[in-house]
C-alpha cells in the first residue's frame, strides 16, 4: 500500500511490528524512514567476538549472535560461554552469512564491541 492508497483508504497512520516492537508512524514517516536506511531490517554484522576480538567474516559462519545480537567467535561461544550470552543470559546461535555479493550494498557494521577483560568461564 503507498501512501496515497492509505489516505484514500482513510488511514493516516501505519501499524507494524518489527524486531518485536510496535510502532505506529504517519505513512511518509515510514516511507522517508525506509528509504534513508533508518529501519534497518537486517542483522548489524558486527565485525569481532566481544569476548577475544577476533575479527568475523560477515559472509562466514564462524559468529554466534543471541537475539541482542551480541556477538562472538565459535570457540568463544562454545567452549567459555558454553552457548550462553554473558549479557542476557540467552542462547547463541550461529548467525546467519550475509551474501557477498550483498555486502557493498549492505554493509556490516563497523562498530567493534568488547568487553574489558574478554569473559569468564560459564
Amino acid at each position: 500500500m503507498n501512501c496515497e492508497a492509505a489516505r484514500s483508504s482513510g488511514s493516516r497512520r501505519l501499524g507494524f511490528v518489527l524486531a518485536g516492537f510496535e510502532a505506529s508512524l504517519s505513512c511518509e514517516q515510514l516511507v522517508s524512514k525506509t528509504v534513508s536506511n533508518t529501519i534497518r531490517p537486517m542483522l548489524d554484522m558486527r565485525p569481532n567476538c566481544e569476548c577475544c576480538d577476533k575479527d568475523l567474516d560477515p559472509s562466514g559462519t564462524d559468529a554466534r549472535i543471541c537475539s541482542f545480537e551480541c556477538t562472538f567467535c565459535s570457540a568463544c561461544a562454545e567452549e567459555t560461554l558454553k552457548g550462553k550470552c554473558p549479557n542476557c543470559g540467552g542462547a547463541l546461535f550461529v548467525r546467519p552469512p550475509r551474501a557477498k555479493e550483498k555486502l557493498a550494498k549492505f554493509p556490516a557494521s563497523a562498530k567493534r564491541v568488547t568487553k574489558p577483560g574478554g569473559c569468564k568461564a560459564a
